[in-house]
């Protein structure tokens, strides 16, 4: 009877401590998939059970700096044009890795660049919006933490530089070039919205004006620039060597920026300066200069709504009928130079010469009548 009260016992013990093992394995399993309290990375397993996935800090890259050396190594050995629209970095042990989101034609495009700071070289590989998207969302696959040397190749160095303003500009005006002449989508997108829906109001009308100029477009190159700050941002104003005018505003805390294709659309605080200090025969001057320009770059609306309604309903009863004159009485390129100014009648009235920018010889003489009204707004009227 002792003897079986023993065995029940040991039985009783065996079974208890199988529970307790049971029990144990659960709390362990249940506690293992969460983040220690040490604040380590959590790692995961990706679908296909071969890459280890870790969550770490990744930063949005905004030093023009950085912008401009991976638009370099893109482009490179590209023949079409990639615009860069976003990056995402990864800091390591020995260089750093950049996730890429650029545009190719309208085409999403995805690049991880990864750089090795000791021997200046670099490796560029296509990546999947997928891996791009997780990078962003900081789960980035371990191989991309990996220290690693990349050789030197023939093509592969870079030299990480602290852009000069003259530099930054070129970049700038690049992108502008490029994206005029291979992705008008992508360069509607960042241009200033304010800018874009009082010049443009829609992608089809940026490619017209496209098709107007695409000459002087695919040949443009920039010629002088200018640099202004102010509260928050960074303007550069460029010149071309067909006499326009390109704006670049850059956010100094986010690093992003926007685009006007010319100076007369919008009034620009350096402009709004200038302009309320001037006397009205300055005025007037910096007024026929906006309608010279909007000539220039085929902005046959904005001129037009320049004219005063009385002249407009005797002369050009029409947009089209407007266009037609100016095509037939301007250059394609028009500079102006002011013989003589006078005032009539609270008129301003400037006899000028209308040059053609690329014949020294042509010319003609044109009387402008200048209306100057309140909060910069003006109408006018010229000899016929």
């Amino acid at each position: 009877m002792k003897k079986n009260k023993i065995i029940i016992i040991l039985i009783v013990l065996i079974a208890i401590a199988i529970l307790i093992s049971i029990v144990l394995a659960l709390l362990t399993s249940k506690y293992s998939s969460y983040p220690s309290s040490g604040g380590e990375s959590e790692e995961l397993l990706a679908p296909d059970g071969k890459d280890i996935y870790e969550y770490k800090e990744v930063e949005k890259e905004t030093s023009k700096s950085m912008l401009y050396t991976i638009l370099n190594c893109i482009n490179e050995n590209e023949q079409t044009y990639t615009y860069v629209k976003e990056i995402y970095r990864i800091n390591k042990e020995k260089g750093k890795a950049f996730f890429v989101h650029g545009v190719q034609r309208s085409t999403n495009k995805y690049y991880i660049i990864e750089l090795d700071n000791i021997n200046e070289t670099y490796n560029l590989a296509d990546t999947t919006e997928e891996e791009y998207n997780n990078v962003k969302n900081g789960k980035v696959n371990s191989k991309y933490l990996e220290v690693k040397d990349i050789a030197k190749t023939e093509n592969n160095s870079f030299n990480l530089i602290n852009i000069s303003d003259s530099q930054l500009v070129n970049m700038y005006f690049d992108i502008i070039k490029n994206l005029l002449n291979n992705d008008p989508q992508s360069l509607y997108e960042i241009l200033d919205e304010e800018y874009r829906e009082k010049r443009f109001g829609n992608v089809e009308n940026l490619e017209k004006y496209i098709e107007l100029d695409k000459a002087k477009i695919t040949n443009m190159e920039a010629s002088k620039y200018a640099r202004y700050n102010y509260d928050g941002y960074i303007q550069y104003v460029c010149r071309d060597n067909n006499g326009k005018y390109y704006i670049i505003n850059e956010e100094l805390n986010t690093g992003d920026y926007k685009i006007f294709l010319d100076e007369y659309t919008i009034d620009q605080p350096e402009f709004i300066e200038e302009y309320e200090k001037s006397s009205d025969s300055e005025k007037a001057g910096y007024n026929i200069n906006k309608f010279i320009q909007s000539i220039n770059s085929k902005d046959y609306n904005y001129a037009y709504n320049c004219l005063a309604q009385s002249f407009k309903q005797n002369n050009f009863p029409t947009l089209e009928s407007f266009e037609k004159y100016v095509k037939e009485n301007f250059y394609d390129e028009n500079e102006i130079e002011h013989l003589n100014y006078m005032k009539e009648s609270g008129y301003q009235v400037y006899q000028s010469l209308v040059k053609n920018a690329n014949n020294d010889e042509e010319n003609v003489e044109k009387d402008f009548i200048v209306n100057l009204k309140e909060n910069r707004d003006f109408e006018m009227s010229f000899e016929i």
